[in-house]
């Protein structure tokens, strides 16, 4: 009778993106099959760039067997443009290529302002603002409080991708804001506006 083959751990790459935003992990799924009849253990490896990243030990498959491995790799802006990644067993390599994009620029959007629609004078004027980064990098920007187009005030705010925080401005009111007063909250990319009527005390 013929000799059973020796074993032969086959590899096969069954998903992975063919592109992601720098930041983001790049997930591979793939597959181990020992298409000889003996049984072996190996390790498999997964590599970007030529460097081994991650090591699935002592995977163990008897003949015609197989099994399913999924490894990551968390991206970074150092891998902008194309990375090569790798998965490999003692007997097979399997390689696919991911581009790897610039995330988009922060984006400081004011998503709400909340002020009274009237005070007295000698009240004070408490402005709430909600910036939310809309962008896809974090960063860190001035947020500016005008009152009839003068700088009541500012603050910085570092936001992170997604993130929001909420922001209070306070400014008192005097005899000489009697009437109307704009309101205006500004970041580098948005500008939000409202009125205010300070009235006469009584």
């Amino acid at each position: 009778s013929p000799s059973p083959d020796p074993a032969d751990f086959g590899v096969t790459i069954d998903s992975s993106p063919s592109s992601v935003t720098a930041g983001n992990t790049v997930t591979v799924e793939a597959t181990v099959t020992n298409t000889g009849d003996n049984s072996d253990t190996q390790d498999i490896t997964f590599s970007v760039n030529g460097t081994t990243v991650a090591t699935r030990s002592d995977i163990d498959l008897t003949g015609g067997d197989s099994e399913s491995l999924s490894f990551e790799y968390d991206t970074d802006s150092s891998d902008i443009g194309e990375v090569d990644i790798e998965v490999a067993s003692d007997d097979d390599t399997v390689t696919d290529t991911v581009t790897v994009s610039e995330p988009p620029e922060a984006i400081f959007s004011i998503t709400e302002l909340t002020a009274p629609d009237q005070l007295t004078a000698g009240e004070t004027l408490t402005v709430e603002a909600t910036i939310e980064n809309t962008g896809g990098t974090d960063a860190q920007q001035q947020i500016e409080f005008l009152l009839n187009d003068s700088t009541a005030d500012t603050t910085t705010l570092d936001l992170a991708a997604g993130a929001n925080e909420t922001v209070e401005f306070t400014s008192p009111t005097q005899a000489a804001d009697i009437g109307e007063v704009d309101i205006e909250i500004a970041s580098d990319d948005d500008t939000v506006t409202d009125t205010v009527t300070v009235s006469e005390p009584p």
